[in-house]
């Protein structure tokens, strides 16, 4: 038992041996630990202050509902729809509209008629000259270069599993066009889908019209008859609602804060990384050579 003591004792007087004679060496080298302090907490605010100032908008949106379960409406019409390979309205178009959203042709279509490369690519786009600062067409930004920017960088897509809200958020340094563009996509996410269901409402019916002439049937006329009815339906609640895809609970405002850089943090980043450098170099400086 008294050997066990003893070693706990050497132990311990070892641990605090070692601590005194770190303490001595960071206050031999104290002037040395708070200039590495000091340039690296420098060099860490410069470095905040250098990194662009990024600002979130956000707009809070809700999946949009068709006025009627089509399907269990039909009945054998629907079995028929399926045969025909109709596109019959659903109830909920959250998921098509995420797709649609975050798609590359959406994403292209968006930067072109807002004329945005030059904006997503500033540091490459001569303002004063009207064009590229570069003649090489591969290094030209392309509306694909843009895609990818959006996607990683720019917008983000989530959604609330339990109350299947959408939240967009649109990250860009300048506060106004961030906004903006968020309201802008949800705009033309809206009408880009609501043409859509419009045309595909006008083939169907094109193709129910054709069978309808060609059908002696007395059942499958009327079963065409009701898929007729609800195409024109369809169309009807397409052309009269905006908010095809999602409806907007909270528009996305001008951001007055920014979210990036993070200066407090990335100072004490640098204050704490001052330290440790100093320590390191302090204890290097006072071994034995």
């Amino acid at each position: 038992m008294s050997h066990g003591s003893d070693g706990a004792a050497r132990s311990l007087q070892r641990s605090l041996r070692a601590a005194v004679d770190l303490w001595s060496i960071l206050l031999a080298g104290k002037w040395l630990v708070f200039g590495s302090m000091a340039v690296c907490t420098l060099l860490a605010v410069a470095l905040a202050y250098l990194l662009p100032v990024k600002y979130r908008a956000e707009t809070l949106l809700k999946p949009a509902r068709s006025e009627s379960n089509v399907m269990s409406q039909l009945g054998l019409a629907g079995g028929l729809a399926s045969l025909a390979g109709l596109n019959l309205p659903v109830d909920d178009r959250s998921a098509e509209g995420r797709a649609v959203l975050e798609s590359k042709e959406f994403s292209m279509d968006f930067v072109r008629n807002e004329h945005l490369l030059p904006v997503l690519f500033a540091e490459q786009w001569d303002s004063a000259a009207g064009h590229w600062r570069s003649s090489n067409p591969k290094k030209i930004p392309t509306e694909l270069d843009a895609y990818r920017l959006l996607r990683d960088r720019v917008r983000t897509v989530s959604q609330d599993l339990q109350t299947r809200m959408v939240l967009l958020s649109i990250e860009w340094t300048d506060a106004d066009l961030a906004a903006s563009w968020a309201n802008k996509m949800v705009a033309m996410l809206n009408e880009r889908m609501r043409k859509d269901a419009i045309d595909r409402s006008s083939r169907n019916l094109e193709f129910l019209r054709k069978e309808y002439e060609d059908t002696n049937v007395a059942p499958l006329r009327d079963a065409i008859a009701r898929l007729m009815e609800t195409e024109l339906q369809t169309s009807m609640l397409a052309s009269v609602q905006q908010d095809y895809a999602f409806r907007v609970i909270d528009r996305a405002v001008v951001p007055n804060r920014r979210i990036s850089p993070n200066r407090t943090l990335i100072a004490a980043s640098g204050l704490l990384l001052g330290f440790a450098l100093g320590v390191l170099i302090a204890i290097a400086r006072s071994a034995p050579r």
